[in-house]
């Protein structure tokens, strides 16, 4: 602030001289007590207006100081010092726009105003508006020489210009004019520091610190360079120094954080980068470091409220909506984490593959297959060798089953990155798919090579392993799966259906509980969270009621219903609650009290069991299947009525079901064409389709066959347990019309593909779940013209028989 001396030749300029002499011995509430005394015997007296303005302003009294000079230039608007005084004011009170507007008219009176130059200076410097900096301190040096303030600033105005060799010329004439300026000696090490002179830079911020031993910032910049020359400990002392001295800098509370964070510091991290946020809460570095530290410690939720926080401060910051994506994706929360990433896209679209990249892999998780690829390939434009893209293309290609172009993508992957693991799974994946059986062993070999501990690859091996009929080596790889993770559910998953399938029963059911933990499964999405215990065998039943419900598909609920009355000859009262299309057929199970819908309102139960989990709670071996000959009932009534509609019989009736559910993951392998089945339609048979729906390729050519459709009178599963039981053999891929047949003990004939489900088991023409079942199986390499040319030479044999 500028004092004006002026002489006083009136009794109020008496009293303003002598406030004037007690502002000047820094006797401020005196000061302003005499510039009153003067306003009141004259109250539009300028420098008395002015100079109340002035003191208050040193009291930091802004409200009043803004108020005085107001009233002075009311009085009088010709005075240059009155204007740029008041910038002063509104400069301290941060009001940048209004502070610059009074230095300019400062400056319209007066350009030779040296004082306003220096602090429009400071204003555009805090405004980022580097190169008018640089000209008012220059316009205030070519005025004032020997102002070391502005020397020391237009230094710091031209580091940010990136100028280093004029700042440090800048800051030398300031040391030069003021040796023992410490600002001027730590300014003078920044530049240092960034010009990488960190010997030089030391030796500056130990000169200021010789100065002033307290000045905070000096030890702050010093802590930095000694982290920069790898002097970690030193750098540690150093902040801690800064923080003793200025303990409300976030900026030191940043660095600090930043520092703990390499030295692997990482909860003393966490708590520097809170305490900066809480001093500073816009401190969008700060932030984000503390939300990205929490990202590396899996600490998620937290993390997204940093990157929430962060985006609040500055709405447009790409690279905070980008990592607010990570962090929702990591939480599952696919739907959101895709806006964040179109978000940080739409900020950033033209320069950006990494957030098209995660914008694909969010879009591959919503299994929006098609809009992932384009993702994708949009990465790729912006950058041809991005490996993730590449491979998330090859992934995403994968899914689409466009194999060969999958197959191209991880091997451009490879070839970019050979010795990334990640590019020779996938392409071992894609192998696997397309049964290029040499290719996926070599490629899940080389991972195992370069990978030696990734329980993926050996996983994955195994399966491979397993579709080879390498059975000893598939449980090798599972097991050294799941000794390098314990918790590996995949693993655990594809052991225990491989025990099964191979009858070790034993040591498959436990394992297939790992099935609730297993979130790549869709039954996992089934899982109760009820609050009466699970039973699986050990507590007593006597007296107490147990909810049995089914899980997975209709053939599974079919299929292990047969344990229910064995659960109620523990004593309990059998709650059993299934698919709605099956409750009719259900009433006619033993041993069930009460059967419900799912969704239906429960009653009260002591216990509850997942259908599937019965055969481990009974302990079920190969030996203990419970094989009822038939557990199911149809309608004898509807029989009747099937047995009208259909009339006499040209020969043995065959009941025929080709197709399952599009969506089960195995469908592309168990379900057939209609037009693959123009083989076993023999003549000396009488064929009856039992299946409510078809798929559109299938639909002209059934009716153009001789095959029977009812589907219209098909309403629920009591209508096909009817029209199962009006038939002399049913002939069935691996479905729901399957299992409906055995748990009737109805004959039936079941298509399996050579990958068939793990409760046919191995090899065996027969079933011990069903006695009526024939297993008709797909050998290795084989497809299904061969099957259904042994179940035609079969047909062929029981019409022959009835002849």
């Amino acid at each position: 602030m500028q004092i004006i001396d002026q002489a006083p030749p009136t009794q109020a300029d008496e009293l303003f001289a002598q406030g004037l002499d007690a502002h000047r011995r820094g006797d401020l509430g005196m000061a302003i007590h005499l510039y009153e005394q003067a306003l009141q015997r004259e109250p539009e007296h300028f420098d008395a207006l002015h100079h109340v303005g002035i003191a208050a302003y040193h009291a930091g009294n802004h409200d009043i100081a803004l108020q005085f000079i107001g009233a002075a230039i009311e009085r009088n608007a010709a005075v240059s010092t009155a204007y740029s005084n008041l910038g002063n004011v509104y400069q301290a009170l941060d009001q940048h726009a209004a502070a610059l507007a009074c230095y300019d008219q400062a400056l319209l009176l007066d350009a030779g105003n040296a004082d306003a130059h220096y602090n429009r200076g400071n204003i555009l410097r805090r405004l980022d508006r580097l190169d008018e900096a640089l000209a008012s301190y220059e316009r205030a040096l070519v005025l004032h020489p020997r102002d070391v303030d502005a020397w020391n600033n237009r230094a710091v105005v031209l580091q940010d210009l990136e100028r280093y060799d004029d700042a440090l010329e800048s800051a030398g004439q300031a040391l030069e004019l003021a040796p023992g300026l410490a600002a001027a000696h730590n300014n003078r090490g920044n530049i240092l520091m960034l010009m990488q002179r960190r010997d030089e830079a030391h030796r500056s911020f130990e000169a200021a610190l010789a100065l002033q031993p307290d000045y905070a910032e000096a030890w702050s910049n010093l802590a930095a360079n000694q982290a920069a020359q790898g002097r970690h400990e030193a750098a540690l002392a150093s902040y801690a120094r800064a923080l003793e001295f200025g303990p409300a800098v976030p900026e030191t509370h940043k660095r600090h954080g930043d520092l703990l964070c390499t030295r692997g510091r990482h909860d003393e991290a966490l708590a520097a980068y809170e305490r900066a946020t809480t001093l500073r809460p816009d401190y969008l570095e700060a932030c984000m470091a503390r939300g990205q530290l929490l990202m590396e410690r899996e600490r998620h939720e937290d993390a997204l409220q940093c990157f929430h926080v962060a985006i609040a401060i500055d709405a447009d910051n790409r690279e905070a909506h980008f990592r607010r994506g990570l962090a929702l994706r990591h939480l599952k929360r696919h739907e959101a984490a895709l806006l964040s990433f179109e978000r940080a896209i739409a900020l950033r679209d033209d320069e950006d593959a990494g957030a098209h990249v995660m914008h694909g892999h969010t879009l591959h998780a919503l299994d929006k297959f098609e809009d992932a690829a384009h993702a994708y390939e949009c990465a790729l434009e912006l950058d041809p060798d991005h490996y993730d893209a590449i491979v998330g293309h090859g992934i995403t290609l994968q899914r689409l089953r466009h194999f060969d172009k999958a197959a191209a993508s991880f091997a451009r992957a490879i070839a970019i990155a050979p010795d990334r693991p990640d590019g020779h799974l996938n392409l071992g994946n894609v192998y696997q798919d397309i049964g290029n059986v040499e290719g996926a062993l070599a490629s899940y070999t080389k991972v195992i090579a370069l990978l030696p501990d990734d329980p993926v690859a050996y996983n994955n091996r195994a399966n491979l392993y397993e579709g080879l009929r390498q059975f000893p080596a598939a449980l090798q790889d599972y097991d050294k799966a799941i000794e390098l993770r314990p918790d590996f559910v995949s693993a655990y998953w594809n052991k225990s259906l491989l025990c099964m399938r191979m009858g070790e029963f034993e040591s498959g059911l436990s394992g297939y509980e790992w099935r609730w933990k297993a979130e790549h499964l869709a039954v996992f999405r089934e899982n109760r969270d009820f609050t009466q215990p699970l039973w699986l065998g050990q507590q007593d039943l006597a007296g107490k009621t147990i909810l049995l419900y089914a899980e997975q598909g209709l053939g599974d609920t079919l299929q292990f219903v047969r344990y229910a009355p064995m659960v109620a000859a523990r004593g309990a009262r059998v709650i059993l609650e299934v698919q709605r299309p099956l409750v009719k057929l259900m009433q006619t199970l033993a041993g069930a009290s009460e059967v419900l819908a799912k969704g239906d309102a429960l009653p009260d139960f002591d216990f509850h069991c997942p259908l599937l989990s019965l055969p481990l709670a009974f302990m079920t071996t190969l030996a203990t299947i419970p094989v009822p000959d038939a557990y199911l009932a149809s309608d004898a009534a509807r029989e009747k009525d099937w047995n009208a509609l259909l009339g006499p019989a040209r020969g043995p009736r065959v009941g025929l079901a080709w197709s399952g559910n599009p969506v089960h993951k195995n469908d592309h392998n168990r379900s057939i064409a209609f037009d693959e089945l123009a083989d076993v339609l023999t003549p000396a048979c009488e064929f009856v389709s039992l299946q409510k729906e078809y798929r559109a390729s299938d639909v002209a050519l059934l009716a153009a066959s001789t095959v029977r459709d009812v589907s219209p009178q098909l309403q629920d599963f009591t209508d096909t347990a009817a029209l199962c039981a009006a038939m002399d053999v049913i002939v069935a891929v691996d479905t729901s019309i399957a299992h409906l047949a055995g748990a009737l003990g109805k004959p039936v004939w079941i298509l399996l593909p050579e990958a068939s489900d793990w409760r046919w088991l191995l090899e065996r023409s027969d079933s011990p779940w069903y006695p009526s079942a024939r297993l008709y199986r797909q050998q290795l390499g084989e497809d299904w013209s061969a099957v259904l040319a042994r179940v035609r030479a079969d047909l062929d044999a029981l019409a022959g028989a009835g002849r």
